[in-house]
């Protein structure tokens, strides 16, 4: 948690700012690692019960289910997770599929235009909505308090 408060206008200014081009991968062959942009970042460092309560609504939301996935993760299972990624060379765009912690998107880089599309399938979309309230339910039934 950050030593400042973020007010609440601002969180939520951040909240509705946030998409799924809030998170990049950096792979460098033996590792990856997935960054958050400035806004996501202060979500993360001021995340609380409001702030984690709006990421769960946004899980089905396809423009913002991957850096809300990436933002609980972080929050509510820190330390290493599953990661991989595999990449295919098309003729005017490069594919690769990216799987973290259990959630499966595509991102597809168009070499003519410079453009990069995030997509994620519904079904993927509601697997880690579940995910995700399950594990609240888990921690809510295990005495821990939803912070």
């Amino acid at each position: 948690m950050a030593q400042k408060q973020v007010a609440k206008d601002s969180i939520d200014f951040y909240l509705n700012k946030i998409d799924n081009h809030a998170v990049s991968v950096s792979n460098n062959y033996n590792a990856a690692a997935v960054k958050m942009n400035a806004a996501a970042k202060i979500l993360y460092d001021n995340a609380d019960k409001y702030i984690i309560d709006k990421l769960l609504g946004f899980l089905e939301n396809e423009n913002k289910a991957l850096v809300c996935h990436v933002l609980l993760t972080k929050l509510l299972e820190p330390g290493d997770k599953s990661f991989y990624y595999t990449t295919e060379d098309l003729t005017d765009s490069i594919l690769v599929s990216y799987k973290y912690n259990g959630l499966l998107w595509k991102a597809v880089f168009d070499k003519i235009n410079l453009t990069t599309e995030i997509r994620i399938d519904a079904q993927e979309m509601k697997k880690i909505k579940s995910y995700w309230l399950s594990k609240k339910e888990n921690l809510l039934n295990n005495g821990r308090k939803w912070q």
